[in-house]
């Protein structure tokens, strides 16, 4: 029997400024969600700045779509978010 080994691909950590831009959305509102709880920073650089995983470029998407769609409260959308 062949067992196949998983990769574990490691998932790019991105920059405020990057998630803002990839998500069009305003690094202030970036940084807000992140303050409140909607975002999670997974690692710092040695300057100080928050790295998110690239997977927090849809998580701002969602977060925009339940605010505008459905319009949802924060404590929803954490809710909705973090499941």
């Amino acid at each position: 029997m062949f067992i196949q080994e998983r990769n574990k691909v490691k998932e790019k950590k991105l920059k405020i400024g990057e998630v803002a831009k990839l998500s069009e959305e305003l690094p202030s509102t970036i940084r807000w969600w992140t303050t409140n709880g909607l975002l999670t920073v997974v690692d710092k650089t040695k300057g100080g700045l928050f790295l998110y995983p690239e997977s927090a470029v849809e998580t701002a998407r969602r977060i925009r779509k339940l605010q505008q769609e459905q319009r949802m409260r924060i404590e929803e959308i954490k809710a909705v978010i973090n499941g």
